[in-house]
C-alpha cells in the first residue's frame, strides 16, 4: 500500500459469526485491490486498553467508514453515529438474508432513507464497495447532507444587558 492509499474502518457485529467471516473476506479482497486499506475492529490491538477509545481513534484516523447495519448492534450503531458526526464518508451494508433483522431495520425510520448496499456474500460487498467508492474524495457526506444544513450559524453577536 502506498501512503496515498485511502484508509477506512469497518464496523460490524460479532454475532452472528457468519457476518464477520463474510466481511473479513471482503476486506481482504478490497485491501489486495489497492483502492483502500480497510481495517476492522478485530484488527485493533486493544489488550489492556479501553476498546472504545481505540475504535474511536481508528475512526478518527480513517478517511472513510464502512458499517454493517445487520441487526442494528448497539456498539455498531454508536460507531456509525460517531463516524457521521466526524463527517466521514459512509459505506453502509445490510445482509438481507436475515428477515428478522430486516424488520428491525425497517422499524428504525431514521435509517430507512439512507441507502445501503444489500449483500448475502463477500462478493456483493466488494462489488458494492467498488461501485460506491467511499474512498473517493469530494463526495458529500451524510453529515453535510442531513445535519450541517440544519445547523444555524450565528451571524451577529448579541449582548444581554
Amino acid at each position: 500500500m502506498s501512503q496515498n492509499t485511502p484508509t477506512g474502518f469497518f464496523a460490524y457485529p460479532s454475532n452472528p459469526p457468519l457476518i464477520g467471516e463474510t466481511i473479513r473476506t471482503a476486506v481482504e479482497i478490497i485491501n489486495n485491490g489497492g483502492f483502500g486499506n480497510v481495517i476492522t475492529w478485530e484488527n485493533l490491538i486493544v489488550g489492556g486498553k479501553d476498546m472504545i477509545q481505540e475504535i474511536i481513534r481508528a475512526i478518527d484516523n480513517a478517511q472513510f467508514f464502512c458499517v454493517d447495519l445487520t441487526g442494528l448492534n448497539l456498539n455498531v450503531m454508536f460507531e456509525f453515529g460517531y463516524a457521521i458526526a466526524r463527517n466521514k464518508p459512509i459505506f453502509p451494508i445490510l445482509d438481507n438474508s436475515f428477515p428478522a433483522n430486516n424488520n428491525l431495520f425497517d422499524q428504525l425510520r431514521m435509517l430507512t432513507t439512507i441507502a445501503y448496499t444489500p449483500y448475502q456474500n463477500h462478493r456483493q460487498i466488494v462489488d458494492g464497495f467498488y461501485r460506491e467508492q467511499p474512498y473517493r474524495t469530494g463526495a458529500q457526506t451524510l453529515f453535510e447532507q442531513l445535519i450541517q444544513t440544519s445547523l444555524q450559524t450565528v451571524t451577529e453577536e448579541k449582548l444581554l444587558y
